[in-house]
Protein backbone atom coordinates (compact mmCIF):
# COMPACT_ATOMS: atom_id res chain seq x y z
CA UNK A 1 0.00 0.00 0.00
CA UNK A 2 1.54 3.54 -0.68
CA UNK A 3 1.85 6.18 2.09
CA UNK A 4 -0.88 8.05 0.48
CA UNK A 5 -3.33 4.49 0.99
CA UNK A 6 -1.85 4.52 4.27
CA UNK A 7 -2.38 7.68 5.69
CA UNK A 8 -5.89 8.00 4.42
CA UNK A 9 -6.15 4.42 6.08
CA UNK A 10 -5.01 5.33 9.59
CA UNK A 11 -7.34 8.84 9.25
CA UNK A 12 -10.70 6.34 8.70
CA UNK A 13 -9.45 4.44 11.49
CA UNK A 14 -8.82 7.18 13.83
CA UNK A 15 -12.25 9.22 12.79
CA UNK A 16 -13.89 5.62 14.04
CA UNK A 17 -11.74 5.77 16.61
CA UNK A 18 -13.65 9.09 18.08
CA UNK A 19 -16.98 7.61 17.06
CA UNK A 20 -16.44 4.53 19.01
CA UNK A 21 -15.20 6.61 22.35
CA UNK A 22 -17.79 9.19 21.88
CA UNK A 23 -20.77 7.10 21.87
CA UNK A 24 -20.76 5.60 25.73
CA UNK A 25 -19.36 8.40 26.85
CA UNK A 26 -22.64 10.86 25.92
CA UNK A 27 -24.62 8.48 26.25
CA UNK A 28 -24.05 8.28 30.42
CA UNK A 29 -26.82 11.11 30.77
CA UNK A 30 -29.64 9.41 28.84
CA UNK A 31 -29.06 5.57 30.24
CA UNK A 32 -28.89 6.98 33.73
CA UNK A 33 -32.59 7.03 34.54
CA UNK A 34 -32.49 3.27 33.55
CA UNK A 35 -29.11 2.35 35.18
CA UNK A 36 -30.34 4.17 38.21
CA UNK A 37 -33.47 2.10 38.32
CA UNK A 38 -31.32 -1.25 37.98
CA UNK A 39 -28.95 -0.36 40.86
CA UNK A 40 -31.82 0.92 42.89
CA UNK A 41 -29.78 3.82 43.78
CA UNK A 42 -30.65 7.97 43.77
CA UNK A 43 -30.22 10.51 41.12
CA UNK A 44 -27.27 11.74 43.01
CA UNK A 45 -25.10 8.49 42.25
CA UNK A 46 -24.48 9.73 39.01
CA UNK A 47 -21.99 12.04 40.47
CA UNK A 48 -19.83 9.31 41.70
CA UNK A 49 -19.98 7.68 38.50
CA UNK A 50 -19.16 10.83 36.29
CA UNK A 51 -16.64 11.64 38.98
CA UNK A 52 -14.69 7.95 38.42
CA UNK A 53 -14.96 8.86 34.80
CA UNK A 54 -13.07 11.81 35.20
CA UNK A 55 -10.72 10.32 37.27
CA UNK A 56 -9.69 8.19 35.28
CA UNK A 57 -9.43 10.54 32.15
CA UNK A 58 -7.08 12.87 34.33
CA UNK A 59 -5.05 10.22 35.86
CA UNK A 60 -4.12 9.00 32.49
CA UNK A 61 -3.67 12.69 31.07
CA UNK A 62 -0.75 12.90 33.32
CA UNK A 63 1.09 10.08 32.83
CA UNK A 64 0.41 9.53 28.92
CA UNK A 65 3.33 11.27 27.78
CA UNK A 66 5.21 8.85 29.45
CA UNK A 67 3.10 5.44 28.66
CA UNK A 68 3.46 6.48 24.68
CA UNK A 69 7.05 6.88 24.59
CA UNK A 70 7.55 3.20 26.07
CA UNK A 71 4.44 1.82 23.71
CA UNK A 72 4.87 3.47 21.23
CA UNK A 73 1.51 4.82 19.45
CA UNK A 74 0.46 1.24 17.65
CA UNK A 75 0.71 -0.59 21.20
CA UNK A 76 -0.76 2.28 23.15
CA UNK A 77 -3.81 2.41 20.76
CA UNK A 78 -4.32 -1.16 21.02
CA UNK A 79 -4.33 -0.96 24.93
CA UNK A 80 -6.48 1.55 25.06
CA UNK A 81 -8.91 -0.17 22.77
CA UNK A 82 -8.96 -3.33 24.74
CA UNK A 83 -9.07 -1.12 27.96
CA UNK A 84 -12.58 0.17 26.44
CA UNK A 85 -13.73 -3.15 25.16
CA UNK A 86 -13.23 -4.31 28.74
CA UNK A 87 -15.06 -1.49 30.38
CA UNK A 88 -18.17 -1.88 28.12
CA UNK A 89 -18.75 -5.21 28.58
CA UNK A 90 -18.07 -4.43 32.47
CA UNK A 91 -20.67 -2.03 32.41
CA UNK A 92 -23.16 -4.23 30.54
CA UNK A 93 -22.89 -6.68 33.02
CA UNK A 94 -21.76 -4.75 36.54
CA UNK A 95 -24.04 -6.30 39.53
CA UNK A 96 -23.94 -3.13 41.67
CA UNK A 97 -23.44 1.16 41.79
CA UNK A 98 -19.56 0.65 43.56
CA UNK A 99 -18.69 -2.08 40.27
CA UNK A 100 -20.49 0.34 38.03
CA UNK A 101 -18.39 3.09 39.41
CA UNK A 102 -14.74 1.31 38.85
CA UNK A 103 -15.86 0.34 35.38
CA UNK A 104 -16.79 4.24 34.50
CA UNK A 105 -13.03 4.83 35.81
CA UNK A 106 -11.78 2.08 33.50
CA UNK A 107 -13.97 3.42 30.41
CA UNK A 108 -12.05 7.06 31.43
CA UNK A 109 -9.03 5.62 30.98
CA UNK A 110 -10.00 3.64 27.77
CA UNK A 111 -11.38 6.80 26.51
CA UNK A 112 -8.17 9.34 27.25
CA UNK A 113 -5.99 6.69 25.59
CA UNK A 114 -7.46 6.33 22.15
CA UNK A 115 -8.23 10.13 22.84
CA UNK A 116 -4.44 10.86 22.99
CA UNK A 117 -2.69 8.05 20.64
CA UNK A 118 -5.34 9.27 18.11
CA UNK A 119 -4.02 13.07 18.26
CA UNK A 120 -0.53 12.06 18.81
CA UNK A 121 -0.87 10.59 15.28
CA UNK A 122 -2.78 12.85 14.07
CA UNK A 123 -0.95 16.20 14.79
CA UNK A 124 2.33 14.69 13.20
CA UNK A 125 0.61 13.39 10.06
CA UNK A 126 -2.42 15.59 9.11
CA UNK A 127 -3.06 19.30 8.40
CA UNK A 128 -5.02 21.42 11.03
CA UNK A 129 -8.32 20.62 8.50
CA UNK A 130 -8.17 17.10 8.50
CA UNK A 131 -7.89 17.27 12.48
CA UNK A 132 -10.84 18.88 12.75
CA UNK A 133 -12.37 16.86 10.33
CA UNK A 134 -10.89 13.85 12.64
CA UNK A 135 -12.68 15.31 15.56
CA UNK A 136 -15.90 15.21 14.03
CA UNK A 137 -16.43 11.66 14.52
CA UNK A 138 -16.49 12.31 18.23
CA UNK A 139 -19.13 14.39 17.78
CA UNK A 140 -21.20 11.85 15.83
CA UNK A 141 -20.12 9.48 18.14
CA UNK A 142 -21.63 11.57 20.89
CA UNK A 143 -24.74 11.95 18.88
CA UNK A 144 -25.36 8.42 18.43
CA UNK A 145 -24.65 7.54 21.85
CA UNK A 146 -27.75 8.28 23.47
CA UNK A 147 -29.76 8.02 20.08
CA UNK A 148 -28.54 3.83 20.42
CA UNK A 149 -30.09 4.64 24.29
CA UNK A 150 -33.33 5.29 22.98
CA UNK A 151 -33.49 3.10 20.59
CA UNK A 152 -32.81 0.28 22.93
CA UNK A 153 -34.79 1.54 25.89
CA UNK A 154 -37.79 2.68 24.41
CA UNK A 155 -37.97 1.47 20.89
CA UNK A 156 -37.14 -1.99 21.28
CA UNK A 157 -38.13 -2.16 25.07
CA UNK A 158 -34.81 -3.79 26.05
CA UNK A 159 -32.42 -3.59 29.28
CA UNK A 160 -30.07 -0.36 28.79
CA UNK A 161 -27.11 -2.91 29.37
CA UNK A 162 -27.55 -3.93 25.67
CA UNK A 163 -26.69 -0.07 24.58
CA UNK A 164 -23.32 -1.14 25.65
CA UNK A 165 -23.09 -4.13 24.15
CA UNK A 166 -24.08 -1.71 20.91
CA UNK A 167 -21.21 -0.02 21.74
CA UNK A 168 -19.06 -2.79 21.88
CA UNK A 169 -19.11 -3.45 17.74
CA UNK A 170 -17.29 -0.60 16.52
CA UNK A 171 -14.84 -1.14 19.21
CA UNK A 172 -14.47 -4.40 18.71
CA UNK A 173 -14.21 -3.59 15.27
CA UNK A 174 -11.60 -0.71 16.06
CA UNK A 175 -9.44 -2.75 18.36
CA UNK A 176 -8.93 -5.48 15.52
CA UNK A 177 -8.20 -2.48 12.63
CA UNK A 178 -5.52 -0.73 15.17
CA UNK A 179 -3.76 -4.61 16.02
CA UNK A 180 -3.56 -5.02 12.22
CA UNK A 181 -2.17 -1.52 11.90
CA UNK A 182 -0.30 -0.84 15.18
CA UNK A 183 3.01 -0.65 13.14
CA UNK A 184 1.75 1.89 11.22
CA UNK A 185 0.84 4.54 14.37
CA UNK A 186 3.48 6.99 14.00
Amino acid sequence: MSDNGRRRQLFAIGFLGFVALGMPVAALGVAWARMQRSFEVSLEALGLVMFALLLGRVLTSVCSGNLVNRLGVGNYLLAGCLLMLSGLVGVAVAPGLVSLIALHALLGVGVTVLNTGINIHAAGNYSGGRMNLLHTGFGLGSALGPLIVTLVVFHFDLDWRWSYIVYFVPQLGLTLLVARTRAFWK
